[in-house]
């Protein structure tokens, strides 16, 4: 078991989650519905508190502990210490606020936040959506129209996200991008995950002018482009996507 703090300043949430990924645990574990460890008082058994919230798969558990920092022995000696007697006597968490010991999934509740995919897809055991063909993002709530023309154009106001999709076996695709404000521009290859600021597998950074070819990225499996547009919530960004091959289709996201 790894405990991380909410506010772990040396290891982070974040950077123990992208290590755990490389120590070759079984891909489930990532896939796994996350659970809240309950625990009562100790100078009060009737007074139940939240101590962490954790994913579970085989022996193998990570909780993140809400308001711990990096020593979470030091600053909650005896919440650690139940999650040690409870890996002790059972082998892995459990909480003894449920007659049953097993902790509460989260699921439900993840499926309710994201309004049950909006209709647009199933939300699974996990509290995950698996959108149907055409809709993107972790709600399901982003859709795909198709580009008639050689270029879109768009304004929006505030901090916004708009997606391009590159269809896989084009050839010689070249997409440029002008904006009036400075824009990131996030991109995963393939069709089916939506970038952000931290999966992608290219970005450029506080740009205007911007032309992606088929020289400098390989996307004949096709391609997201992510488009983030920043600044106060009154502030407008004004961009153009343009496809410069004659006969390829560009997809847009909003």
């Amino acid at each position: 078991m790894i405990n991380v703090g909410q506010f772990d300043m040396k290891d982070g949430v974040r950077q123990t989650i992208e290590w755990i990924k490389t120590i070759g645990l079984d891909e489930q574990f990532f896939v796994q519905p996350r659970k809240v460890y309950t625990y009562y008082d100790q100078n009060d058994s009737s007074t139940e508190l939240i101590g962490g919230y954790y994913r579970h798969h085989d022996n193998f558990s990570l909780i993140i502990v809400p308001g711990a920092g990096h020593m979470v022995a030091a600053s909650h000696p005896y919440l650690t210490m139940k999650f040690v007697m409870d890996y002790v006597n059972k082998g892995h968490l459990s909480c003894e606020t449920e007659s049953s010991g097993s902790c509460k999934s989260v699921a439900s509740d993840m499926c309710d936040y994201m309004n049950d995919c909006y209709g647009q897809g199933t939300c699974n055991s996990n509290g995950k959506c698996e959108c149907n063909s055409g809709f993107f993002g972790p709600d399901c709530s982003a859709t795909a129209e198709t580009v008639q023309s050689s270029s879109f154009t768009q304004t929006v106001t505030g901090r916004r996200w708009s997606y391009f999709i590159v269809p896989e076996n084009q050839d010689a695709v070249n997409v440029s991008i002008t904006s009036d404000r400075a824009v990131d521009v996030y991109i995963t290859v393939g069709t089916t995950v939506l970038p952000d600021a931290v999966n992608f597998d290219g970005l450029l950074k506080a740009q205007t002018n911007i032309k992606l070819t088929h020289e400098s990225l390989d996307i004949s499996k096709g391609a997201i482009i992510a488009l983030y547009c920043s600044g106060g919530s009154t502030t407008t960004t004004t961009f153009t996507v343009a496809e410069d091959a004659n006969d390829s289709i560009l997809k847009f996201f909003q």
